[in-house]
């Protein structure tokens, strides 16, 4: 039986992975099961596409909490330095994720890490557990660590069996199928969509796009020039959270202090709401808080202007209400303004369903069945207590996106690393607590 498997090898199992070896450097090794070549790359390194950024400076981005440079100091030793000179560069997610990749490398070359190159299709008991394989294969553990992100986004049901619609962007070519004189929807404006706009720039497209979300909202760039966190936060209403937040903005007259100061206070203010408070917050704010605390590498942010001011690409506030056989999508504008834009291709990138997660991935739905996880009270994730453990159990953990719902942010890189940080260190306190590991 393995002591400890964990399942999902991006950031936040490849982190929790290493902090477990450095805690535990005697332990039996540790499984991580990931589909991908590498550990490290998940979703968001995994990209090929160097036009794919990290959002924020390479100075303030390591996989080591004490030790913020540790990916610029890396950068330099692979990069000749170029990329490590100035603290203001913005290389490619791919490059991070190669990074990731490398810190981890020696534990899997000395067999302390095993990278089982495979996918979970179904889970069994309650601890320990039976983990089944797409290939079929059958790994028990006696801990399991659930560390995979986000679920896929939905679509209207009218445009699922469309052949002009790329459900998943992120898929392997998915955008290469696109004429550079083919008319683009893209269903979004967040920072999946600026993705997709750098790609589609890259190569060399030039008919007009149209991204529309519900609020049109597009992600916010960098400040011109560093300023520090502003403003203490915290209330147990959303409204007043909301008030303190403007009062700050109007009183610094700078919103990217603002919001760091938010960002940093993050877990203190969650903690403070009530469940309802806190959907309200998710329901009402999230889209705001995600477009201002996501800011896209200025590289992006000036192909996005570039566009927009050269006609190619505009942003709407709109849902779609459905499509005609011709592409035709039929749209209602903020407002109730109806409106007709022909499309030769739709691109889906509105963000994880997070209300089909239990649904969506199947062991996630073999657990939730047994009675073993439930959906976080706030629709965020997977219910976690504050020892990341499945609530109600002792030998399930839910590190990373999934526990959001108890932790508030978790989706900058920071967050990511002090949370798979903390987690493995409360994973390391049962297993020694409970003698399975001396």
């Amino acid at each position: 039986m393995n002591p400890l498997v964990i399942i999902g090898g991006g950031a936040s199992g490849a982190i929790t992975a290493l902090n477990l070896r450095k805690l535990l450097p005697k332990a039996p090794p540790i499984l991580v099961i990931e589909p991908r070549k590498q550990l490290g790359l998940g979703l968001a390194y995994s990209t090929q596409c160097l036009e794919h950024r990290i959002n924020v400076p390479a100075s303030k981005m390591s996989a080591v909490r004490l030790d913020p440079t540790d990916f610029a100091r890396w950068l330099a030793e692979h990069d000749d330095g170029a990329l490590a000179e100035a603290e203001d560069r913005y290389p490619s997610r791919a490059l991070f994720g190669h990074y990731l990749a490398d810190r981890l490398a020696p534990y899997v070359l000395e067999g302390t890490v095993v990278h089982v190159r495979d996918r979970v299709e179904h889970v069994e008991g309650s601890g320990p557990f039976t983990l089944t394989t797409a290939r079929g294969d059958q790994i028990v553990a006696a801990r399991v660590v659930i560390a995979t992100s986000h679920p896929a986004p939905a679509l209207p049901a009218f445009l699922a069996q469309s052949p002009r619609v790329i459900e998943n962007p992120w898929a392997d070519k998915a955008l290469e199928a696109i004429g550079a004189d083919e008319r683009v929807a893209i269903i979004g404006t967040g920072l999946s969509m600026a993705d997709v706009i750098a790609t589609l720039s890259a190569r060399g497209h030039r008919a007009p796009v149209l991204a529309f979300s519900r609020r049109g909202l597009r992600s916010r760039g960098h400040a011109s020039a560093p300023s520090s966190p502003f403003g203490v936060y915290g209330a147990e209403r959303a409204t007043r959270l909301l008030a303190q937040i403007r009062e700050n903005i109007a009183q610094s007259g700078d919103w990217h202090a603002v919001i760091d100061a938010v960002r940093q206070q993050g877990y203190a203010i969650w903690s403070q709401l009530a469940p309802a408070e806190r959907r309200r917050v998710v329901r009402h704010l999230r889209p705001f808080w995600d477009v201002h605390r996501f800011r896209i590498a200025p590289q992006i942010e000036a192909t996005l202007n570039a566009q927009i001011a050269e006609n190619r690409l505009e942003i709407l506030a709109a849902r779609l209400e459905g499509v005609a056989p011709d592409g035709t999508l039929m749209l209602r504008e903020r407002g109730g303004k109806r409106r007709h834009w022909v499309a030769d291709r739709v691109i889906n990138t509105t963000g994880p369903d997070h209300r089909g997660l239990l649904q969506k991935t199947s062991f996630l739905q073999d657990l939730a069945q047994a009675g073993l996880i439930a959906p976080d009270p706030s629709g965020l994730g997977v219910h976690t207590d504050h020892d990341y453990r499945a609530v109600g159990q002792k030998s399930l953990f839910i590190i990373g996106p999934l526990a959001r719902g108890t932790f508030g942010e978790l989706m900058g890189f920071p967050e990511i690393t002090a949370h798979a940080e903390l987690g493995a260190a409360s994973i390391v306190r049962t297993l020694t607590g409970e003698g399975f590991i001396q």
